[in-house]
């Protein structure tokens, strides 16, 4: 994520607040205020689980908006701040995060489930349109081996799991933080830490022992007063 380039133009705001959400609440304008950046996280996917053959893919990350936003028109606006999704319980899909917001001027949606297959075929991947939203790692299987989360605006992927990298799950997808690591063999996902909308690491290979996913990480919102450069002529 390029910061300069988005902030092209503004400088920060003297003696003004920033706000930061880590849970649901209400943002208020300063005095004088006309602009901010929003940096709007969502809550990032829960991991899958197991109980059979192979490893579980890690949850994606969620989707980070950084825009610069008017807020003349405005004097008070709701933040919500979305949950992270649960992680799969035995060899269930894990759940979608949920999306955070700042009032009606910018959405966040939560990042994807991991997936629960036994083919190999278990990276799961974002919408294509989701800013900064990092894949969930592969889980491993027997003709390769479980893969890490993908790198998302400013975390990275989580790592798959120890061991065994043909019965390890995969790391969760990152995003404004770091995705939840894999399950090594016969252990569940780790969860990503709240606030960072990161995914939750899938389960390790469970044998017939019901092993589950990470929890997605929680979202985050935080509201940056911004002055507008002038240029001279």
């Amino acid at each position: 994520m390029d910061l300069k380039q988005v902030l092209r133009g503004y400088t920060l705001y003297p003696g003004a607040d920033i706000q930061t959400f880590l849970a649901t609440g209400t943002w208020y304008r300063d005095p004088g205020v006309e602009f901010v950046l929003a940096i709007v996280v969502g809550g990032g996917g829960g991991g899958a689980g197991s109980w059979s053959t192979g490893g579980r893919s890690g949850g994606c990350g969620a989707e980070c908006k950084v825009q610069v936003v008017d807020v003349r028109g405005t004097t008070t606006e709701t933040v919500t701040v979305g949950a992270g999704g649960a992680g799969g319980i035995g060899n269930g899909a894990g759940s979608a995060g949920s999306e955070s917001s700042f009032g009606a001027l910018v959405t966040a949606d939560g990042g994807n489930a991991g997936l629960a297959r036994e083919d190999g075929i278990t990276t799961s991947f974002p919408d294509v349109d989701h800013n900064g939203a990092g894949y969930g790692g592969r889980g491993g299987v027997a003709v390769w081996a479980a893969g890490y989360g993908g790198p998302g605006a400013f975390g990275n992927g989580g790592a798959p799991g120890g061991g065994d990298q043909a019965k390890a799950g995969g790391g969760g997808g990152g995003s404004y933080g770091i995705g939840g690591a894999g399950g090594a063999d016969e252990t569940n996902g780790t969860a990503a830490a709240a606030n960072t909308g990161g995914g939750g690491g899938g389960s390790g290979e469970a044998a017939g022992l019901n092993h589950n996913g990470g929890e997605g990480g929680s979202g985050i919102v935080k509201i940056i007063p911004l002055a507008r450069l002038v240029t001279l002529p």
